[in-house]
């Protein structure tokens, strides 16, 4: 046998021998680990990763699916022992090194609330600026027309919703 058929034979060998299997499976649950519990018709399988390896590091990037959603799952060493799930139809969140920095701001949502937050603020300062001073009052007529100006101000900035919880960094 030639080096060249050898070599073609090796790698035959190695095709042949080959365990990894890739199926899709339903969601059953997600446990707090970084793993789930998936069913294939009547097969329920625990401990399927959510990552390729289970450590402690927080450099990592978490996907977790949706109770419920098709997932596709690599069978890394075969007969169903080491499983991970690679692929998404619908996704609960996303966890980005730990989730530590809290959600992903939403920037329309942000923008909008700083314009608001800006408008009041100039309005504060117009108040201040074009408020009306009697003599001898001690200042009750200025804080009157100040008052009176502020009251006016009614568009408040809500910054509930500028955050994103679905994904976290």
């Amino acid at each position: 046998m030639t080096r060249e058929q050898e070599i073609r034979e090796l790698i035959r060998k190695i095709a042949n021998n080959n365990t990894l299997g890739v199926f899709t499976a339903e969601v059953v649950s997600v446990e707090t680990n970084n793993t789930c519990t998936i069913q294939i018709h009547d097969l329920k399988l625990t401990g399927v990763r959510l990552t390729s390896v289970t450590n402690k590091s927080t450099n990592t990037i978490v996907i977790t699916p949706s109770v419920g959603s098709v997932v596709s799952v690599i069978d890394m060493g075969g007969e169903y022992r080491d499983l991970v799930v690679f692929q998404y139809t619908e996704i609960d969140k996303i966890t980005i090194n730990g989730g530590y920095l809290g959600g992903l701001t939403i920037t329309p949502e942000l923008v909008t609330q700083l314009g608001n937050l800006s408008n009041r603020l100039d309005a504060v300062i117009l108040a201040l600026e074009n408020g009306e001073v009697a003599t001898g009052d001690g200042g009750a007529s200025y804080k009157a027309t100040v008052v009176a100006a502020l009251k006016l101000i009614t568009d408040k900035e809500d910054f509930s919703n500028i955050e994103d919880n679905t994904i976290k960094h």
